[in-house]
């Protein structure tokens, strides 16, 4: 029996927090050219829409999606390590033009090295990640449990003269996970570092960053694998977030 080549994801996310997330995503996955096709609305916006064409080696999307900056920033957020992401990747991605914007992109993954370029109403975006042999990142995930890789990452933009760029490295071994990230601009800089670890079930993490403000988050509990609870001490404020994946 042939593989059921659609697939379809339903991902709900909630935050006890000044704003809530929902996150309806559907992909189509053919067995044509056209591989994906995905709408998501945050809310009542329109946060992606786009075709994505394969082309064996390479792949073009055209549509609203996330530009090729910070590692943090593409990550999904149901795999990131922190469901709060760092100030500067919130700052910096959104400078020149939104972070999710109308755009041509081309990407591809070759043996260690995973590219992407986009092009967006005169600014223009590209990222290089390099990985180790044996070491190589499936996906794009900032948490603890799973594969071990080491990637080492690139981010740059530009629009007339202004310009951001970036520097990210990440690690996980034996269910222990490090990341560091720097990016900067003609306006702002700043960096933060994380690690994580993952045992029997449970899950915790620290982070530090620097730039835009101060800030230090610590302690964070996963319960279930698909259902995750989540406490966060932000600042000296306790903060709650409950995330599901169907």
């Amino acid at each position: 029996m042939p593989a059921n080549p659609n697939h379809y994801e339903l991902t709900l996310y909630y935050k006890f927090s000044q704003y809530r997330t929902y996150d309806l995503r559907v992909d189509l996955k053919k067995s044509f050219n056209l591989s994906l096709l995905r709408v998501t609305f945050r809310g009542e916006r329109l946060y992606y829409a786009y075709l994505d064409f394969n082309l064996k080696r390479f792949h073009l999307s055209f549509g609203k999606r996330k530009k090729p900056i910070s590692r943090n920033g593409l990550t999904p957020v149901y795999n990131l390590l922190f469901p709060i992401r760092p100030k500067i990747v919130l700052k910096v991605t959104n400078l020149l033009t939104p972070y999710t914007k109308e755009q041509a992109l081309i990407y591809s993954k070759i043996s260690t090295l995973r590219f992407a370029l986009a092009s967006s109403n005169s600014s223009y975006f590209g990222r290089l990640e390099f990985f180790l042999p044996n070491l190589i990142e499936e996906g794009r995930s900032n948490k603890p449990k799973g594969k071990d890789f080491f990637s080492l990452g690139l981010s740059y933009g530009a629009k007339g003269r202004d310009w951001v760029r970036g520097l990210d490295l990440s690690l996980r071994r034996s269910n222990k996970f490090f990341s560091f990230e720097y990016l900067e601009s003609k306006s702002l800089k700043g960096w933060y570092a994380q690690v994580g670890a993952y045992k029997g079930g449970f899950e915790v993490g620290l982070r530090y960053e620097e730039g835009v403000g101060t800030s230090l988050l610590i302690s964070k509990y996963f319960l279930k694998e698909r259902v995750r609870f989540s406490l966060l001490l932000l600042n000296k404020k306790l903060k709650g977030f409950v995330e599901g994946k169907f």
